[in-house]
C-alpha cells in the first residue's frame, strides 16, 4: 500500500517515474454477471456486419421513409426552429413538467370534449417517454393501489413491460391475447382470462397498434372487454405509444380509452410521442390518472394544475402523422400483394388486418434465422417485423425471401418409424409395358386419371431367397390406363413373412417420401402377422420403386399395386391400409379393382384436393408447402450430386411424429430419404412426387362408388389433417356397408408409429370381421 512506502520513495516517485506498479484494489463489481444481449441491438449489429448490397433491417423500432432513411416530421423541424428563435431560458420546469405540454397531451389522448378534462379530474405529469410513464405508473400503483400488487399484461407484450413493472415492485402475470394458429386475436381466451382474474385486478391494455403483434380488438370487441373489466371490478392500465400511427386518425386510435371512460371506468394512461412524432431521442411522454373528482385529483397529485382549455386545433403534425400511417398501411398491402403474386396460397390477410408499425408474420424462430442467413433479412426471432423497414424498393425482395423460406420450411408431409431389421424380406418386381396389340389379361376395372378402363396380366420370373432381395419379372398388358403410359416399372415391396394363402392380406401403402420401412412396428407384431399377410408396396416416386417415365399419378400407383398383387398370386380377402397420401391410394385401389379389395383403412389423411375448405377446418396448406421444393427442384440441369438437404428431411420427420423423436429414428430417416432421392434421378422423382401431392384430384365425388367397409383411423394430434375434416369426409362414403371414423387420443400424423398397439388392434378386429 502507498502508506507503507518510505517518505523518500514518495518524493522520488513525484520526481521521476517509478518502476513499482500500483496494485489495484478488488473491484466491487467483480461478481456482476454478464447480462443477456439485447435482441434488437443484436439484430442491428448483425445487419451492420452483413455485406449484402440489398440487406433489409426489419428489427428497427423507428419509422423510416420509403428510402429507408430516418424521418423528421416537418412540424417537428418547425417547432425546433421556434424553440431556437425564441431564446427560451434554461430554468427548471415544474416537478410535473411543462403545463402547456401536459395539457396538450391530455387533450390529444382524452379528447377536447372529455368529461374528466372538463371536470379537472385528470392528474398528469410529464415523463421520460413511454418507459418513464410506465415506471411512474408502476410505482404509484405499488404504493397506493388498494386491492393487490399484481398487474396482468397480454401475452405477448412489449418486452420492457415485464422489466419495468417488476422494477416498480409489482408482480407480473399474463393473460391470453395472441393466437399463433390464426395469427390473430385470441379474443375468447382473453375474455376468459379477464373473467378469471381476482376481483379488482390491474390489467395492462394497449390502446392501439398492439406491440409486438399489431393485432388489435375491433370496436365491438373493445366494448366486450370493457364489460368484462367492469364485471370484475378491474383497473384498466392503458399504454398508448402509437396514437395516430395506427390508422392515421388520432381520435379513432383513442377509441378504447375513451370508451372505457364513457362507461364510468377511471383508468390510468401512459403516453409516448416517440413514434407518432418521431421524437425517439427526445424521450417525450406523459402519465395520467383519471380521478373520481377534482378533490381526489388534488390528493392524487396536489402539484399538478390542469388547465382546462378544450380548444384543439388541427396542426400540420396531424397530416404528417397520417402520412406516416398511410405509408405503413401501403407497405402492408404491397407485401401481401407480392406474396400472392409469387403464387403463395397461404392466407396473408393478417399482414393487412394488423395495425401499426409492427407485424407478426407467423414465421418461426428457425425461419427467421433462415431469412437472416440466406436472404440478409433481419428481424426478431418471434416473427415480428418492423413494417417501417419495408420500402417500395425492397418489398418485392422481402416477399420473395419470406415466400421461399416459408415454402421450404413447410415442405410437405411427415415421416416416422424406427430402423428396419435385416430379417425382413424385400422384393423388387419388374413391370414392363406390353405390345399395343395385346388384348388378354387381368381386367382392372374403374376409371384412371384420364378416364377409361384397362387390363393387364403378370407372370412370375426368377427369384433369390435367403433374406436377400427377390427380383421378379412381370409382363403387363395395359390398355387405356395411366399405368400403360408409364410402363417399365420396377415395383419394390416388402413382406415380413412368406405368403400364406389361407390368411387374408393387408396391403400397406406408405406416405410422402417414406418407404416400406414405415411399417416396421407392424412387421414385428406377432398378433398382427398371425392373423394376416402383410405386404408393403412402395409407391411410384418412392423408396426403390422405379419407372422409365417421369410422369405418373396416384391412379398409376393404384393400378400398379393391383398388378403387383396379381403377379405375386395374392388372392382371397385383400385389405388396404394407407397413411396420409397412402390413404388416397387405398380409395383409388378400391375404385379400380372393386372385386379384389375387401376393405380399406385410411390413416391420417384427407379425401379432398388442397382446398380452402380443408384449411378452414384446420388442415395444412399443402399447396404452399410443396411449391417451394418443386420450384427449387425444377431445372434443366442434371445435378449428379443432388440429395434433399437435412433441414428438409428434419422438417418431414418433425411433422410426422414430433420433434422429440429418438435419435436413431431421425438418423435412419435422414439417411433413407437422402439415399432414396440421390442424384438427378432422385431429384426428378422427388419433384414429381411433390407435384402429385400438390396437384392431386379430389375424391369427394368418387366416394359414392366405394362399396366396401371403411375404417378411418385418425390421431387427435395430427398436425397435417384435422379430425374436423375427417368427421365431415367419413360421411361421404354413403354406399359403404360400414364406414367408421375412430380417433386416437394424442395420435400423431403417422398413427401406426405413434400408437401402433391401438392401430394394430383395430386392424385385427376389422380384418377379422370382414374375412369371415
Amino acid at each position: 500500500m502507498i502508506a507503507s512506502f518510505p517518505r523518500t520513495a514518495l518524493r522520488q516517485a513525484v520526481v521521476r517515474p517509478s518502476k513499482i506498479h500500483a496494485v489495484r484494489a478488488a473491484s466491487a463489481w467483480a461478481q456482476v454477471p454478464q447480462g443477456p444481449p439485447d435482441a434488437i441491438l443484436g439484430i442491428t449489429e448483425a445487419f451492420k456486419a452483413d455485406s449484402h448490397p440489398k440487406k433489409i433491417n426489419l428489427g428497427v423500432g423507428a419509422y423510416r421513409d420509403d428510402k429507408g432513411k430516418p424521418y423528421v416530421l416537418p412540424s417537428v423541424k418547425t417547432a425546433e426552429k421556434k424553440v431556437v428563435d425564441s431564446a427560451l431560458d434554461k430554468e427548471y420546469a415544474g416537478i410535473t413538467g411543462v403545463p402547456s405540454f401536459t395539457k396538450a397531451a391530455a387533450l390529444l389522448a382524452y379528447g377536447p370534449d372529455s368529461a374528466p378534462i372538463k371536470e379537472d379530474r385528470i392528474a398528469i405529469t410529464q415523463s421520460i417517454s413511454g418507459t418513464g410513464a410506465l415506471r411512474i405508473g408502476g410505482a404509484f400503483m405499488e404504493r397506493f393501489y388498494p386491492t393487490g400488487k399484481t398487474i396482468y399484461i397480454p401475452n405477448p407484450s412489449w418486452a420492457n413491460h415485464n422489466a419495468v413493472f417488476k422494477d416498480s415492485g409489482l408482480k407480473v402475470e399474463k393473460y391470453r391475447y395472441y393466437n399463433k394458429d390464426t395469427i390473430g386475436l385470441d379474443f375468447d381466451g382473453m375474455i376468459e382470462d379477464i373473467k378469471a382474474m381476482p376481483k379488482g385486478s390491474m390489467v395492462l391494455l394497449h390502446v392501439c397498434a398492439h406491440n409486438p403483434t399489431g393485432v388489435d380488438p375491433t370496436e365491438d370487441q373493445w366494448r366486450a372487454i370493457c364489460s368484462a373489466m367492469k364485471e370484475g371490478g378491474h383497473f384498466p392500465f392503458f399504454d398508448m405509444a402509437y396514437q395516430g400511427f395506427a390508422s392515421g386518425d388520432t381520435d379513432k386510435d383513442a377509441f378504447s380509452l375513451r370508451h372505457f371512460i364513457s362507461e364510468g371506468l377511471n383508468p390510468c394512461l401512459c403516453q409516448s410521442f416517440a413514434k407518432n412524432m418521431g421524437l425517439y431521442g427526445e424521450r417525450v411522454g406523459a402519465f395520467s390518472i383519471v380521478c373520481e373528482s377534482a378533490e381526489e385529483r388534488k390528493r392524487v397529485d396536489s402539484q399538478i394544475k390542469i388547465l382546462v382549455r378544450p380548444l384543439y386545433s388541427n396542426p400540420p403534425w396531424l397530416g404528417e402523422v397520417k402520412g406516416m400511417a398511410d405509408r405503413i398501411i401501403t407497405m402492408r398491402a404491397l407485401l401481401k400483394e407480392n406474396l400472392e403474386k409469387l403464387g403463395s396460397k397461404h392466407d396473408w390477410s393478417h399482414i393487412t388486418s394488423q395495425i401499426g408499425m409492427f407485424a407478426y408474420t407467423g414465421l418461426t424462430a428457425e425461419q427467421m434465422d433462415k431469412l437472416a442467413k440466406e436472404h440478409s433479412v433481419y428481424a426478431t426471432k418471434d416473427g415480428r417485423i418492423s413494417v417501417a423497414g419495408i420500402t417500395t424498393d425492397n418489398v418485392e425482395r422481402l416477399a420473395e425471401a419470406i415466400y421461399k423460406t416459408r415454402a421450404r420450411a413447410t415442405a410437405s408431409l411427415a415421416l416416422s418409424i424406427s430402423a428396419p431389421t435385416s430379417a425382413n424380406t424385400r422384393a423388387i418386381s419388374r413391370i414392363r409395358s406390353p405390345p399395343a396389340s395385346s388384348q388378354e389379361g387381368l381386367e382392372v376395372g374403374g376409371v384412371g386419371a384420364e378416364g377409361g378402363g384397362g387390363f393387364g396380366r403378370a407372370e412370375r420370373g426368377e427369384s433369390v431367397v435367403g433374406g436377400e432381395a427377390v427380383r421378379m419379372t412381370m409382363t403387363t398388358l395395359v390398355g387405356g390406363l395411366a399405368a400403360g403410359r408409364v410402363g417399365g416399372i420396377d415395383a419394390a415391396y416388402q413382406m415380413p413373412h412368406p405368403y400364406d394363402e389361407s390368411k387374408p392380406t393387408l396391403v400397406l401403402v406408405n406416405s410422402f417420401t417414406t418407404s416400406s420401412e414405415l411399417y416396421q412396428a407392424q412387421y414385428k407384431n406377432k398378433q398382427l402377422t398371425d392373423a394376416m399377410n402383410l405386404i408393403a408396396i412402395e409407391l411410384l416416386g418412392h423408396g426403390q420403386t422405379r419407372t422409365k417415365s417421369e410422369q405418373f399419378t396416384y391412379w398409376d400407383t393404384a393400378i400398379m399395386n393391383v398388378q403387383v398383387l396379381e403377379a405375386l398370386g395374392i388372392k382371397g380377402k385383400i385389405f388396404v391400409l394407407g397413411t396420409s397420401q397412402g390413404g388416397w391410394i387405398t380409395v383409388r385401389m378400391a375404385l379400380v379393382a372393386p372385386d379384389k379389395i375387401t376393405g380399406i383403412v385410411p390413416l391420417g389423411t384427407s379425401m379432398d384436393y388442397e382446398s380452402e375448405r380443408t384449411r378452414k377446418l384446420g388442415c395444412w396448406d399443402g399447396y404452399e408447402a410443396c411449391t417451394g421444393p418443386i420450384n427449387s427442384w425444377t431445372t434443366n440441369d442434371k445435378p449428379t450430386d443432388f440429395e434433399p438437404d437435412q433441414d428438409y428431411c428434419d422438417f418431414l420427420i418433425d411433422i410426422g411424429f414430433g420433434k422429440g423423436c429418438p435419435k436413431e429414428t431421425r438418423d435412419f430417416w435422414r439417411k433413407t430419404i437422402k439415399s432414396n432421392y440421390k442424384g438427378d434421378d432422385g431429384r426428378r422423382r422427388a419433384r414429381m412426387a411433390a407435384i402429385n401431392l400438390r396437384e392431386r384430384d379430389g375424391l369427394h365425388g368418387r366416394l359414392f362408388d366405394i362399396r366396401c367397409p371403411v375404417l378411418w383411423l385418425h390421431g387427435t394430434s395430427d398436425v397435417v389433417y384435422s379430425v374436423a375434416n375427417a368427421e365431415q369426409e367419413i360421411k361421404l362414403f354413403v354406399n359403404s356397408p360400414d364406414a367408421r371414423l375412430v380417433t386416437v387420443k394424442d395420435g400423431q400424423h403417422f398413427l401406426s408409429y405413434s400408437h401402433p398397439n391401438e392401430v394394430d388392434q383395430h386392424l385385427v378386429d376389422f380384418v377379422g370381421k370382414y374375412s369371415k
